[in-house]
Parts: C-alpha cells; structure tokens; sequence
C-alpha cells in the first residue's frame, strides 16, 4: 500500500503533477441526447451503472479514496500552475474493461497543443511525468475514444457541450480525482469510463511515502522491512524515527531520499506496530507521517515419524510401500507432504512412501519427509531450505541371495616333487554369512576352508563341490587342476666363431636361457669378459685372441645347465706409409723424385696414394718440377682393407738459381786536382753466390770501379757494369758518375759612391768572388781600415775624417787558390755650422691702461755653409708667436703679457 503526504510551503511556484490514469471505453450503441441537455447524473454515480458493473461511488471506495461523490465534487475545468511552472506524474488508478482511448494534458488556449501522458495500452498502476512550462495552465483531455471524439475537462471545448468530468479532491492540497465519461452527449452517465488521480505539487513541498504491505503474515519469525521515500523541502534532508517522542535520526541526504526501514518483531502473536516518522529540511520545514502494520504469525505443522528405522528382509526385488508419517497443523490449514531426499515417490496427501530397492545384497535407504502448509511452503526459498517440518526415515533392505562357491579356477601346477598341496574352498551369502561347503568328487578333504591332497603322480584331478541355501536352492562347482613335474631348463651360450676385426669393437651375438616348465629362476655368465643383458652376450676384445663364454641356467627348483661359446677374433693392424725426404740445388726448373712407398703387416694394403703436395705418385717415388727455390711437403696415405689409414710427411728443400741483380748507381766527386776515382758496385745474388763484374770504362777493383777524373772543370762519367753468377746468369746496370776538379776563383769588387758625412758614422760594403766548382770562398783584409766578415765578404769601418780609403781584399777556396781585389772610397765631413744669433737690443715697457700689441723683433745670423736650421723656445709656453728666417735675417713676433718676461 503507498500512502502520501504532503506539507505546502508558501509562495513556491513549482509544484509536480502525480496522474494516475483509468481509461475505459464503452462498447456500446447509444442513442445521441440533444447537445446542452440536463441529464440527472448524481443518481448513477452511488448506485449501479445504468448497464453494468460498479458505481463511482463503489469504484473510489474500492480504490481506498475518502470521497463523497454527492457533496465533495470541486467546480474545476482549468487547473493553473505557479506562474514559474511545475513538473508532476500521472498514475492509472481505473480502467473500464472496454475503454479505449489516450489521456494527455493541453494548452486551454490552444487546444489543438497537446501532450500525451499515457496511452491506450497502458495498463492501470502506469504512470507518467510531466512538465509545464512557467505561466501555463493546464487542462486534460480524453480521447480519440472508439467514437473518435477527443473530450476536455473545458465543456466549452467538446463539440457536445457536455462536461464530460468530474472533479473531486483527493483529500489533500493539490490532488484531484477526475472521473470521465467517454460516450457522447453523457451516454449512460457512470463517469467511471476513466479515473484519473492528478496532484500538483510545490517543489519544495517535504513529502514522505511508504513502500510496504500493512497487512503481513509470516511463517518464520524474521525481520520485516519497509522502504520510505522522502522528497521535496529545502537543501538536505534528515529523516528520523520518533521513539518516545524523541527523534532518531535514520538517515541524511539530498532529495529524492530513500531508506529500508527493518525492525524485528516482539512476539510471535497477532499484534499492531504503528511507526512515526519526522522529515525535515535545512529551511526548518518538517512533517510527521505514520506507517501502521498488522502482523500475524502462523504455526508450524507438527510433523510424526513413528517408527524412524525400518529392516525389512525379501526374496526377490519389488517395490516397497509403507506409511510411518503423520503431521496435523495447529492451524487448521492443509498438509502437504513432500521427499526431499531418498529413492521413490511420496504421496503429498498421506505420506505414503514407495520405492523400488537395488539388486544389492543389503542396502540403508534413507527418506527425508517435509510437512508444510501453505504459508510456509509459498516461502521464496528453495525448497530445501524452506523452514517446514521434516524428520528422517532409514528403511534397511536385505536382499536374500544364493551363496556363492569361491575357490581356485582349473589351473595346471607343476611341482619339483610329488608333495601336498592345498586350494581354498568356502561358500558364503552375498551379505557375507558362511555356508558350508560338501565336496562330492576328487581327492583330499576339505578343512579351514581349504582342500588339501597329494598327488600320486601327473596327470589331471577333478574335485566338485556343493552348497545349500535357506531357499532350497543348491549351487555347485567343479574344480580341475593339472599337476606336471618339474623338468631341466635349457642355456643356450650362442654357437661357436670366428672373425675379423679392423679394430677393438664390441661384439654381440645372441644368447639365452629356456625352461620347458616356464619356471627359469636366472640366466647368467658363469665365465668370460662382457656381459649378458638376457638376450646376448657382448664383449669388447682387448686384441687378437680366443675368448671362452659360459652361460648358466637355473629354475626354481634348484636344476642347472651350462653352455659353452668360443670366438676367435683377428684384430687387424694399422699400414705404414714412407717418404725419404730430398734437398737440390738447381740452375734451371728440373724433375725432382723422392723414394716413397706403403705396406701393411697384414698384407691387406688396398692403396698407397699421394695425399697432398705437388706432383705425382708412381708407386716408387714422387715426381714433380718445382718452379720456385723453396721447401715443399709432401703427404703419402696408406690404406688397408679394414679402412685404417696412415700418413707420412716427406720434404724437398730446392733452390733454383736466380738471376743477379745489379743496382744503378754512380756517384759525385769534386776534386781540388785530377786523380784517380773509384765507385762501389751496388750488387747482389738470390741465391748468395759469387759474383764475377765488368765494365765499359775504367777498370774493376774488387768490388769497384775506378776511373780517371780528367782536368780542371766539371763532367759526367756514363759507363755499364754487368754482374755473371756461376749459372751464366747476368744482370747490367747503367752508372754516371758526376766530377767536379777545381780552377782558381775570381774576387769581384765594388766601386763605392762617394759620401759626404755630418758625423762619423760605420760604412759597409761587400765582395764577392766566383768559383763554380769549390763553393766555399774565405775573404780577408790584406790592407785597409776596417774588418771583414769571412763568410759574406762584408767589410765595415768607420771614417773620421774626409779622405779616400784603400783596401786590398783576398779571397781564398777550400783548396787554397786565391784572388786579391782593390777598394778605394773617397769619404767627405760637412763643416760645423757658424751662425751668430743677433737678439734685438732693448725691453719693450708698457704702463697699466695702456694696450699691448703684437711685437715684433729682427733677428741676424750668419752660416756660411747655407744649411742653418734655428728653433725658437719661448720661456712662456702659453705665449701665441711666429718666427721666420732666409739669408742671414728673421723676424719673431708674438703677443706679450702683462707681467711677463
């Protein structure tokens, strides 16, 4: 049941709208009333439609509404919002079985603008929000009904002129019922075609409802839960429980708020719980709500199982039935009996079980009955954990059986000697109960559940057996054993050989040990190297030689056997190759052969072959020409028949002559007198031998060759020298030699230009000389003022008077030949200068107030030699002055100053 409550803050604009809507149609014909007549209403609408079903007036009770439909009708056809708008929700609370039609809100102006809230589809209990803008009213309509006509809660709108509603509030601020009436013109005037519950509402207005049933009866005590939903009001909301008056606070939050409210209840009998609820917001708005619960408990069924053990014992398989349970409910309610564990069915009405036991001996069938009545079986739980009675029930079946005879199958024994031997023999029900065994045939006797008897000799003994059962039955079984004595068993150490091997490698053959009773105990190798794995023998020889094996057979009864095997095994040994090694000096490329050959001691040589190295193999020797001096190797390879291989290294050291080499050369000489000249000879051999030289000039000295330099002068000496080993072989190179023999050198002197000097100062001049072959001159003064540097030939002095200076110069070469040249310098003194400075004769004075001008002043001097430069240094440096001069007279002006010299 969802109850709401509302608190109406003033001045809030925005409310909500909650439509609930029930649309109906009637299928019916009707005769058309004249539009705008009077139709007396109020009577069908609290007694019986004019064709069928419920009035109005039974409808709204129905629907839980306070609501009088004579006296508390509300004269609305327009319903008008806060000026700033609201939003709301439409919820179906009626709808006739046969209308068919939408419903939906308008614009009273515009009619033609609508919005559809909820369809003819809808079922009831649907619900749909809206939203109106700021400044609007609303009005709702109806339709197109099955007739195509569209109703307004406005009559002024329906083409009838009928007021096809009516309005009643819903018993607080803002919530109307509006009941219709679909068919034109009023039609049977029951306007519970389509009920719609509309509520405008303040936004801000605090709201509490309640999710929950009032009306609640449990099987379990438990705890039970409610939801309230709070809404609306100002910034959070705080939702409190009043116990005692004093508020405990649930829950905080913004809007929408929605909290579980669980409680447990206090006793298990039918009792009232009323719950009070305050909601406040920040703006110290609140509302009281109450939720009121009637809560019943129902009682358990009793649930008897009387007896809870069962053992039953039968023949033959068949279904079971028996009946050991009862229940009765304290209550009075019916009792429904389910298996919720164990084989068969159960009857739900009277707990008879039945069931179809297993082919097993003996079986514990266990049965776990529930005993429920409505309530506790309509639980949403699985059925196993459902809280209802249930008891369990253990039925023991015994399955009576034939015994069965256990002992050995037919089998054949064998046997070192005739001794006793024993079998078991025993028979016992399936449940594992003894039954005694008779034995009617074959030898020995039955004691402790084993047959004992002794064999006379091989051959095959029948035994058979019997028992009897509690249901008259016999079994029977027979027993037939075959008795063989023990034979010899047989080694087998492989037949005798001989053979060949390249090299020590194992050797296998086969080698095994048999017994005709399949009773072998060990196969082993009594004697001889190896190893026998169970199948062969295997042994590696250690070298030529004759091996013995002796293989030993055992069987379970102690009886042995020996075998013997002989090899006889050749090892082969490895060829041998051989190279004599050779050294030869050549003049030319010629054959050269080295002794070479193979054998093998055992005489199984397959190839003698030349490995590596030039040349050939010709069976006696390897032949080849070699082109150059140098050692070469050579890698003889033996070959015998067991592919076993042996190498030899031989060497050939050869030289062969090589051509001489002379290298051009010459040389240069300088000479101070012609003389004999004798130049190296730059050669040399490959192969170090000696060598014999010529040549085209001079003669040869050893190693040299000598020649005659000629006179003074320079010259180039061309001649050939030509090289002969002991071959033949030659080798000619050209030689120049260069031959410089010295002449006398030649001094060259300057001719200095006067020069006229104001005060000593050091003069230089330079000789040279000529000497084309020596190059290394020494210059020196023989006479003259003055020094002379060596080397350069620069001679300096410093004169001191006018006058013409003389010298005499040698310059002698490396070899003492010398030249002398003369040197005069005609040197000239400028006189000192003997001019006479004249100052001007007289002070220039002057008195305060008068004006100074420039003065001026003569000044005399005599130079007879014309080259006087004067200078003027005024002891006044700031004075302004000016001074010039020519041919003995000059004039000094300048501006004076007062009291200035």
């Amino acid at each position: 049941m969802r109850r709401t409550h509302a608190f109406r803050r003033v001045n809030v604009k925005t409310f909500r709208i909650l439509a609930s809507l029930a649309l109906y149609l009637a299928l019916i014909t009707q005769t058309a009333h004249a539009a705008g007549g009077a139709h007396p209403w109020s009577d069908s609408l609290d007694a019986q439609a004019l064709f069928s079903g419920p009035s109005l007036q039974e409808v709204l009770d129905g629907l839980g509404y306070s609501i009088n439909v004579a006296s508390d009708e509300v004269p609305l056809q327009v319903f008008a919002p806060p000026s700033n708008g609201t939003s709301g929700q439409a919820i179906l609370k009626f709808k006739n079985s046969s209308s068919n039609a939408n419903f939906g809100w308008y614009s009273p102006g515009t009619p033609a603008n609508k919005t559809q809230l909820l369809a003819a589809t809808d079922s009831v209990g649907s619900q749909a929000n809206i939203t109106i803008p700021a400044g609007d009213s609303i009005g709702f309509y109806l339709g197109p009904t099955l007739y195509d006509d569209i109703w307004y809660t406005q009559t002024v709108l329906n083409w009838d002129a009928y007021r096809h509603i009516r309005v009643f509030s819903a018993g607080s601020a803002g919530k109307y019922v509006i009941a219709w009436e679909d068919l034109p013109d009023g039609g049977d005037q029951d306007f519970q075609d389509c009920i719609v519950e509309v509520s405008f509402q303040d936004p801000n207005e605090l709201f509490l409802t309640f999710e929950g049933s009032n009306n609640i009866s449990v099987c379990d005590p438990d705890s039970i839960c409610f939801l309230i939903h709070a809404a609306g009001g100002v910034g959070n909301l705080t939702l409190s429980k009043l116990v005692d008056g004093a508020p405990q606070t649930l829950t905080t939050g913004s809007s929408p708020l929605t909290y579980r409210f669980c409680f447990l209840p206090t006793s298990y009998a039918i009792t009232d719980y009323r719950f009070i609820f305050r909601l406040n917001d920040e703006a110290s708005n609140q509302m009281l709500d109450t939720f009121d619960i009637h809560l019943v408990f129902q009682n358990m069924p009793v649930l008897t199982v009387d007896p809870d053990f069962i053992d039953t014992v039968i023949c033959k398989l068949d279904t079971i039935c028996f009946n050991v349970v009862s229940a009765v409910d304290p209550d009075g309610d019916p009792i429904k009996y389910t298996l919720l564990s164990g084989p068969g069915v159960i009857d739900s009405l009277t707990g008879r079980i039945c069931f179809l036991p297993n082919d097993v001996d003996s079986v514990d069938y266990q049965f776990i009955v529930m005993a429920s009545d409505p309530c506790c079986y309509s639980l949403p739980l699985p059925r196993t954990e459902l809280p209802c009675p249930r008891d369990t029930i253990t039925y023991r079946v015994l399955l009576h059986k034939s015994p069965v005879i256990v002992s050995i199958p037919d089998t054949t024994m064998w046997l070192c000697k005739l001794d006793p031997i024993c079998f078991p023999v025993s028979a016992a029900t399936p449940n594992g109960a003894p039954v005694p065994v008779i034995q009617d045939c074959g030898p020995g006797i039955i004691s402790n559940g084993q047959l004992c008897f002794t064999p006379t000799a091989a051959g095959l003994y029948t035994f058979c057996f019997y028992a009897n059962d509690d249901c008259g039955g016999v079994v029977r079984d027979t027993v037939r054993v075959t008795i063989e004595l023990n034979r010899q068993p047989v080694a087998n150490a492989g037949r005798d050989s001989t053979l060949s091997q390249c090299a020590p490698a194992p050797i296998c053959w086969p080698a095994s040990c048999s017994d005709p009773d399949g009773n072998l105990q060990s196969c082993t190798l009594l004697s001889g190297p190896g190893t026998y794995n169970g199948s062969q023998i295997c042994f590696t020889p250690t070298g030529t030689g004759i091996y013995t094996f002796v293989l030993k057979a055992t069987d379970l009864c102690g009886e042995t056997d020996v075998d013997t095997a002989v090899i006889n095994v050749h090892v082969g040994r490895p060829p041998v190759a051989l190279v004599r090694d050779t050294t030869a000096t050549l003049c030319t490329a010629t054959q050269i052969c080295l002794p070479a050959s193979c054998s093998d001691p055992d005489n199984d040589l397959v190839s003698c072959t030349l490995f590596s190295g030039p040349g050939v193999y010709n069976g006696t020797a390897i032949c080849f020409t070699p082109t150059i001096s140098g050692t070469y190797q050579f890698v003889l390879k033996a070959t015998d028949a067991c592919g076993l291989v042996a190498y030899y290294t031989g060497t050939a050291v050869v030289r062969i002559n090589g051509r001489p080499d002379v290298v051009a050369g010459g040389g240069s000489f300088t000479l101070c007198r012609p003389e004999s000249i004798c130049v190296a000879i730059n050669a040399s051999d490959p192969d170090n031998d000696s060598l014999i030289f010529t040549t085209t000039m001079g003669k040869v000295v050893g190693n040299n060759v000598c020649l005659w330099s000629g006179g003074e002068g320079s010259r180039q000496l061309a001649y050939n020298v030509i090289a002969t080993d002991p071959c033949g072989a030659k080798d000619t190179a050209l030689y120049l030699v260069n031959v410089l023999v010295n002449m006398v050198p030649v001094i060259q002197v300057p001719i200095p230009t006067p020069q006229t000097l104001c005060d000593p100062t050091q003069l230089c001049f330079s000789v040279t000389a000529l000497d084309s072959l020596m190059g290394k001159l020494t210059s020196s003064i023989l006479s003259g003022p003055g020094t002379i540097n060596a080397t350069t030939g620069q001679v300096c002095f410093t004169p001191t008077s006018s006058a013409t200076y003389n010298w005499q110069i040698v310059v002698t070469d490396s070899c003492g030949k010398a030249d002398t040249g003369s040197v005069n310098w005609q040197i000239g003194f400028i006189p000192i200068p003997s001019a006479v400075v004249v100052p001007p004769a007289g002070d220039t004075v002057a008195c305060f107030g008068d004006t100074l001008g420039s003065q001026c002043k003569t000044v005399t001097y005599a130079d007879p030699a014309q080259n006087t430069t004067i200078t003027v240094v005024p002891s006044d440096p700031g004075i302004s002055w000016s001074f010039g001069y020519s041919n003995g007279s000059g004039q000094l002006c300048f501006t004076p100053r007062v009291d200035s010299t």
